[in-house]
């Protein structure tokens, strides 16, 4: 004991002494002097920060010793665009005593301040000074200049910064910031509204450095013209510690910041568009945008029913299995606001979304299990109706004083739904097809049904069900800072709740029988309460400590209390007199005679539980970060929990106990990432590009206290529940590598990415099949043997000097061994082993040929999959399929303001066992558009699969069986927009 105790104390001094031990490390501007001066450049009249302002420090002798040209999104003890120079030392005393400061850009008046550095105290290695405002140069107008035409750069990097200048874009007029951001190198838009670049996924969409409708990607992608955008930056921003630090904490994530041009800074935006088409589609939809360089307005409000991602002509990840499960109309609307305050004392942001959704969903589906000994095939149909209306509302509130921040960020959802089900299904140890070539689902539910085709029923199943309810949950998390005086150091006080509080109702009639068995016929009909509360309260403290050499450490203790109750009853109609199977009671209503709850209650199944989880972590954060001309970064998270867990477990008839534990987690994780750039020289312009990014992190978790429960849980009586009590702690480990490069004056992007992870006792739920009933018992176990390789590729880069050819593509593989614990009742009975090991191949390849002259855009594209699954396991067929398609885009704006775009793909499928699965599907879509007055009003015709090609028949294949659904969607349809777009900006004086 006293080895381990001493083992931790040398663990903990050299963590704490590492920045210590590293302090020759990097040699970045921050490390050529102990002490800084820190500050930004800002316009007198806008208070906007100016990037490219040079800094530049004179001794009294007009000696220059230090020349900084500010960049923006890097952060020098302050938010980003910030400035730094650092403060001659000679030994431990100052070179001098006074300094003169030079603040400079072109096209304003210089300024020059007098500085006098005031006493330094050892643990405040930085001054920060005010605000520096420039005043603009009066403008002089010029005559007769030349006009010169060259080709525009597409992408350019600035230090981190990766830079595409939205001009050098071909793009149709009246397109939106989507066609924008799909057309960017090294750049995916994926259907849902997700960005990825480089590989990596774009955390946040920002407008001007700030969140806009945070979390839907998809307000601004569809409606912020492409004509407003000046650039599109991607970086690595410092997160909300480091705001509330004012120093960068090493929290960065990816976002992309769509910058507008000066001439959009301040003034309003709006669109209106109207559409209807056939198959009854339409669609309504309302955007405006009051902006300034300090505060924004926005709204929105859509209605429609296409459930619609294509763009006609885009080169998209739309493939046919994406055109939805069922018919949806839409109604939402919301709002969103932004404010910052001039003098930076406070921002504000926040929005609130209203929406109504109406679903309708019918379906057919056929399917195959695949089991040694002989399959099983499946029928079943469904159809069922959801409505539902919800409000969400969050917001960010930050104030800022001179040694105190205070962050409050308020939120509530509030939800009402109601769901009308009804389904059949049935499952036969032969081909049902085989027997009735038409309608065999409904035939096998007939009184006369074919007596050899009962004899190979396992069960058949028919239900109904209504549930309704309403969720509602509100939460509050504020993060206070406090700096120390005459230091960098803050102490951070973090504090949340939350409250959830759901009621639901759940209505279900269900009768199922086992011809082949002969099993008593089971029939339910079922009435549930389901109410669920929940409590969170957490709180941490941290004390954030700067070192020398850019060194950043944070020891940190918090605290987190959770509490679930779910004391739902559910009760058995059935039992009543009266409500047998036969009977024509409608499913909703309730018994009107009197204690019906006491003499109906299941006290088998009804499940009443309180969990509740205290939680202790403690944490050791180290962060390194360097700048020009190093760029050099280490992070270094070593978080450890102990949870007590208490579960407070219910079954009326069954078990009634209260079960303990106490469980220690650990989830380290490292990251290491250099960046080697080639500058322009005498510039930060980056030329050249290298960088390289390892991680490693490790988790242990533990599963659900509710699987040690032992008694069996059958409610469905085809699917049973057992625990298990000798449950182990789960390990993840993974690894990742990431490579980049980009060579700016080529137009060349590239990059490389490598993962691993292994799960050591993965938790999987076993089941055991009984091929007499079609019942299934499952069992929580822990398997070995489950890892994922994978790696992917990108690049891009222009074929030809003038740039119109550009050729790009993605190249993806993925190894995945899983393992599953799946057996036949026999099977288990017998001794053998349930083990079932599959392993998956995946290899993706995509390319994309872009050529652009003028205002015509040409394009072609391939995409393929190849799927290859194996198994040892006696009775697995392998698969070997592949699913490729490959088509044409073409955009062109016409004379007489006329633009059209169309795209022809052709899906294919290949290597199925299943001759239906190997399909061809020729889609063509198309648009033809015509602007009026001034490009303000557009109205364009949308054609969608004119070829009537796609089907609504969908099928899938994997290790474990074989599906087939017919979903009630449109695929095809035309559509009329009329789109109405409004920009007013404030005249110039």
């Amino acid at each position: 004991m006293k080895n381990k105790s001493a083992l931790i104390l040398l663990l903990l001094s050299f963590l704490f002494h590492l920045p210590t031990f590293a302090q020759s490390w990097g040699k970045g501007v921050l490390e050529k002097s102990d002490f800084m001066l820190v500050g930004y450049v800002q316009d007198n009249l806008t208070r906007e920060k100016l990037y490219g302002a040079k800094v530049e420090m004179f001794s009294y002798t007009d000696s220059l010793l230090f020349s900084y040209v500010i960049e923006p999104n890097v952060s020098f003890y302050e938010e980003p665009g910030g400035w730094a120079v650092p403060i001659p030392m000679e030994g431990q005393k100052y070179a001098a005593k006074g300094y003169i400061l030079r603040f400079s850009k072109e096209g304003y008046d210089t300024k020059e301040i007098v500085y006098t550095v005031p006493r330094l105290y050892k643990r405040q290695p930085t001054l920060r000074l005010p605000a520096v405002n420039l005043h603009r140069t009066p403008k002089e107008r010029k005559l007769g200049e030349a006009t010169v035409t060259a080709t525009k750069v597409k992408f350019y990097s600035k230090g981190d910064t990766l830079v595409f200048n939205a001009d050098a874009f071909q793009l149709q007029e009246g397109s939106m910031l989507d066609a924008l951001i799909r057309q960017l190198p090294g750049v995916e838009l994926k259907s849902d509204g997700r960005i990825l670049v480089n590989g990596k996924q774009v955390e946040s969409l920002l407008l001007n450095g700030e969140d806009f409708f945070k979390g839907n990607n998809q307000i601004m992608l569809d409606n912020l013209p492409t004509y407003m955008v000046k650039d599109v930056q991607v970086y690595k921003k410092d997160g909300a510690l480091s705001e509330m630090l004012g120093q960068s904490a090493g929290d960065k994530q990816m976002v992309m910041d769509i910058k507008l041009k000066k001439q959009y800074s301040i003034g309003w935006i709006g669109n209106v568009e109207a559409g209807g088409g056939t198959a009854e589609r339409y669609l309504a939809k309302l955007f405006g945008m009051r902006f300034t360089n300090h505060s924004r307005l926005s709204f929105y409000g859509s209605l429609n029913n296409v459930n619609e991602f294509r763009r006609p002509g885009e080169n998209t990840d739309w493939t046919p299995e994406m055109v939805g499960d069922g018919l949806t109309t839409v109604r939402f609307g919301g709002i969103d606001y932004f404010i910052n305050d001039r003098q930076k004392r406070f921002k504000l942001e926040g929005s609130a979304v209203v929406r109504h959704n109406d679903d309708t969903y019918n379906n057919r589906t056929s399917s195959v299990n695949f089991l040694s000994g002989g399959d099983t095939y499946g029928l079943s149909a469904s159809r069922s109706r959801y409505h539902s209306f919800s409000f969400f509302t969050s917001h960010d509130w930050l104030f800022k004083w001179q040694n105190v921040r205070l962050r409050i960020q308020p939120d509530a959802y509030y939800e009402r739904s109601q769901r009308n089900a009804f389904s059949r299904a049935a499952v036969c140890d032969v081909l049902p097809t085989s027997f009735i070539a038409e309608g065999a689902l409904d035939s096998l539910f007939r009184p006369d049904l074919n007596t050899a085709l009962l004899g190979h029923t396992l069960y058949r199943t028919d239900s109904e069900g209504l549930t309704k309810g309403r969720a509602f949950n509100v939460g509050l998390s504020t993060m206070t800072t406090i700096k120390i005086p005459h230091t960098m150091d803050n102490v951070i006080i973090e504090a949340g709740a939350r409250v959830t509080d759901n009621k639901y109702r759940i209505f279900d009639k269900k009768q199922t029988d086992y011809p082949q068995s002969g099993q008593p016929t089971d029939y339910r009909h079922e009435y549930e309460t389901q109410p669920f509360q929940a409590t969170d309260f957490h709180g941490k403290a941290s004390y954030y400590l700067p070192m020398q050499k850019n060194w950043r450490m944070q020891p940190y203790y918090s605290y987190r209390r959770t509490q679930t109750k779910q004391r739902g009853s559910i009760y058995r109609l059935d039992a009543l007199e009266g409500w047998g199977a036969g009977t024509a009671h409608e499913v909703g209503v309730l018994p009107s005679v009197a204690d019906w709850q006491r003499t109906t209650l299941d006290g088998e199944h009804t499940r009443r539980t309180t969990a509740t989880d205290n939680t202790h972590t403690v944490g050791y954060y180290l962060h390194k970060e360097t700048f020009y001309p190093s760029w050099w970064r280490m992070t270094l998270d070593l978080p450890v929990s102990f949870t007590r867990n208490e579960l407070d477990y219910q079954r009326p008839s069954v078990v009634d106990t209260t079960m303990h534990r106490t469980v220690v987690t650990f989830a380290p994780v490292l990251t290491v990432g250099n960046m080697w750039p080639t500058l322009r020289e005498g510039t930060n312009d980056v030329i050249k590009n290298h960088e390289l990014e390892f991680t490693l992190r490790a988790n242990s978790s533990y599963h659900d206290f509710s699987y040690e429960i032992l008694q069996p849980y059958g409610r469905d009586p085809l699917n049973v529940y057992v625990g298990n009590r000798n449950l182990k702690q789960s390990w993840t480990g993974m690894a990742t590598a990431n490579y980049t490069y980009l060579n700016t004056p080529r137009s060349v992007n590239a990059g490389l990415n490598l993962s691993y992870s292994i799960v050591q006792n993965a938790l999987t739920m076993s089941y055991v099949y009984d091929r007499t009933t079609g019942k299934r018992t499952y069992r929580p176990e822990n398997v070995n043997g489950n890892y994922l390789l994978s790696g992917s590729g990108f690049f891009s880069l222009p074929l030809d000097k003038q740039k119109r050819f550009t050729l790009s593509g993605n190249t993806a593989a993925t190894f995945n061994h899983n393992v599953d614990l799946i057996s036949l009742a026999d099977e288990t009975a017998s001794g053998v082993s349930p083990r079932s090991s599959v392993r998956n191949l995946y290899v993706s390849q995509g390319l994309k040929l872009e050529y652009g002259i003028g205002k015509i855009k040409l394009g072609a594209k391939g995409n393929g999959t190849w799927t290859h699954i194996t198994s040892r396991r006696t009775d697995f067929a392998t698969i070997n399929a592949g699913d490729f398609n490959y088509g044409l885009t073409f955009k062109a704006d016409l004379p007489l303001d006329i633009s059209f775009s169309t795209d022809f793909t052709v899906f294919s499928r290949r290597g199925y066992t299943d001759d239906a699965m190997n399909t061809d599907d020729l889609v063509w879509n198309a648009r033809l558009a015509k602007r009026f007055w001034g490009n303000r009003i557009s109205v364009m015709l949308d054609g969608f699969d004119m070829l009537g090609q796609l089907s609504n028949i969908r099928r899938s294949l994997n290790g474990q069986g074989r599906t087939e659904t017919i979903y009630h969607v449109i695929p095809r349809y035309a559509m009329l927009h009329v789109v109405y777009r409004l920009n007013v900006s404030p005249k110039k004086k």
